[in-house]
């Protein structure tokens, strides 16, 4: 209503504006002949009172327009919202619909859940009794497994009887038959031992008195013992000799003392420490390297073979030393060597055995 209004305004101004320009120009035309001076000047009045009313037309028609403008766009907005209107009539009805499909799946929801009850009423009753007669039934299993259980352990208990009596018995026979066998064993091990052993100790003083035997028949073999027994008859009185010599050097410490009692006691005191020294020197060291030497070769190595190298290779110098004249050096000294010698292989050969 008020755009047809403002229309039918714009139509009424123009509508003066064109009888004022037609009364315009009657007025100039009327002037023009009386006066023409006269006549400019109302001319330019009224030619500037044209152009103000046609400025003032022209800024009425732009917010007139303006106004048109602002009114396009509430039309428009408007028709938006009648548009959006229309829409929610639509999503009204849409709502309406599923308000019905609601309360149709609830009303189903509830029909089903009723159902469901049901059943589960059904199936609670029905597991209720079997449950009960499944309680009923493992009462009467369990009374039947403590029944049979007792019976496994009593049938149990005279199994163990019974085997351990039985074991006892076959025990017994078996450590009697042991003991029968092994006694029988021993004593046929004890005889086999004896007689190896009779025969191994015969065999030996056999060996040895044929090899002494053997060894006096032979010039060479009687002359290096005669130089080894003399060389250590020698030794032994050379180096008492020599104790004797350097405890009576001692002993005559006590001329130059002129105490009679105190010369004794110093050139005794004296004289027993060089005694005692050169003694552990030259008897006690060797000696207990030569004890210790034995000790250690009984102890480790004295088996069957060491006793067999050794007579073995005493019997081959003593049966060969006639033989044997290339070789100048004293038989006994070189049957001490062969033994250095199967000693040192030996325990090369056991340390290689061990470790590699």
């Amino acid at each position: 209503m008020n755009l047809t209004d403002r229309m039918r305004n714009e139509e009424n101004v123009k509508q003066s504006s064109n009888s004022e320009s037609r009364k315009s120009v009657n007025s100039e035309n009327t002037t023009q002949v009386s006066n023409p001076q006269s006549q400019m000047q109302t001319l330019l009045s009224k030619l500037q009172e044209t152009t103000e009313k046609l400025q003032e037309a022209l800024s009425e028609k732009q917010n007139l327009e303006s106004k048109v403008l602002q009114q396009k766009k509430k039309i428009a907005e408007q028709a938006d919202r009648i548009v959006t209107l229309n829409g929610a009539d639509l999503v009204l009805q849409e709502n309406e619909k599923l308000r019905k499909k609601n309360k149709d799946l609830k009303e189903q929801a509830e029909q089903a859940k009723a159902e469901a009850l049901n059943l589960i009423s059904n199936y609670k009753e029905q597991y209720e009794e079997m449950a009960y007669s499944a309680a009923i039934d493992m009462d009467q299993a369990a009374a039947r497994m403590e029944e049979a259980n007792a019976l496994k352990k009593d049938r149990q208990k005279l199994i163990d009887e019974a085997s351990d009596k039985k074991a006892v018995e076959i025990t017994k026979g078996v450590r009697t038959e042991y003991e029968r066998q092994s006694l029988k064993r021993e004593e046929e091990y004890m005889i086999k031992r004896l007689s190896l052993d009779a025969g191994f100790v015969f065999w030996i003083c056999y060996g040895v008195l044929t090899t002494l035997f053997r060894g006096v028949q032979s010039d060479r073999f009687m002359n290096d013992v005669t130089v080894f027994m003399n060389w250590i008859w020698n030794y032994i009185c050379g180096r008492f000799a020599q104790i004797y010599e350097l405890a009576d050097s001692a002993w005559r410490i006590n001329e130059d003392i002129p105490y009679p009692v105190i010369d004794v006691i110093c050139g005794g005191f004296f004289a027993g420490i060089i005694f005692a020294i050169l003694f552990v020197i030259f008897f006690v060291i060797p000696g207990g390297s030569i004890g210790l030497l034995t000790y250690l070769y009984i102890s480790r190595i004295g088996d069957l073979l060491s006793a067999s190298v050794a007579l073995g290779s005493f019997a081959v110098i003593v049966y060969f030393a006639d033989n044997m004249t290339a070789i100048t050096w004293n038989l006994i000294l070189i049957w001490f060597l062969v033994q250095c010698v199967y000693v040192i292989t030996r325990s090369i050969c056991v340390y290689f055995w061990m470790y590699h």
